[in-house]
């Protein structure tokens, strides 16, 4: 966890955007991640990742992730590439045959134009005025990391408009169990409506709550982020 940006304190003084982020673990170690950072003045970077598996290996190749997402995406301006060689170092000695799946983005904060890779992931949900949308990730998404290898990932872009607001999630929410049903996509649909326009990190914790009330009181079945 102490891995893990915490986004009221990297970007206190910004103006431009906010961010917020939550993870919890199902166990003592987890196998998601996320990060946010600044590539320059101009251009912010958000991914979030989901490794198969539980424990000590996930955790390892989650931290693994999530430090070379970082250190591709500042070397290498083309975004598609940069996923397509994160797939190649994380490949190179992956004994326990994981994958992850991840969605990596760069927005410009000015201009609101927001280049993607989504391997294997949940698409985001957008709330603008009101109403959901879908980021469509399906023309150009491909497989989880690690799991075709080399794949040639490409990269999408997606014009954001003032007031936008973007929602990541693992399928540790849309997953989470009650002992009958999952909470689904329509659940965390509901969820973020009735969120509103809350400040982001009550709108993000409003979230959480929404899932935990849903599961009554069943143990976690996956880490939520």
């Amino acid at each position: 966890m102490g891995m893990l940006p915490n986004p009221a304190t990297v970007f206190s003084s910004e103006k431009r955007f906010a961010i917020a982020a939550l993870l919890e673990p199902a166990q003592a170690i987890g196998g998601d991640y996320y990060d946010c950072f600044m590539l320059d003045e101009q251009r912010l970077c958000l991914a979030i990742g989901d490794v198969s598996g539980k424990g000590v290996p996930a955790s390892l190749f989650m931290a693994i992730s999530k430090t070379l997402t970082g250190t591709l995406t500042r070397r290498q301006l083309d975004l598609g590439r940069a996923v397509q060689e994160l797939e190649c170092e994380l490949n190179r000695d992956n004994t326990e045959y994981l994958f992850v799946t991840a969605f990596i983005a760069i927005l410009d904060v000015v201009s609101g134009c927001m280049e993607y890779v989504c391997a294997g992931h949940d698409a985001p949900i957008v709330l603008r005025n009101g109403e959901l949308s879908r980021i469509d990730t399906a023309a150009t998404a491909g497989p989880p990391l690690c799991a075709a290898g080399n794949f040639p990932y490409l990269a999408d872009r997606v014009q954001l408009q003032p007031g936008d607001r973007i929602c990541l999630f693992t399928d540790g929410v849309t997953e989470a169990w009650n002992g009958a049903r999952m909470f689904t996509l329509e659940g965390l649909q509901a969820a973020l409506l009735a969120s509103g326009n809350a400040e982001i990190q009550a709108s993000a914790s409003a979230l959480r709550d929404a899932v935990r009330r849903f599961e009554s009181g069943q143990p976690p079945a996956d880490d939520l982020t």
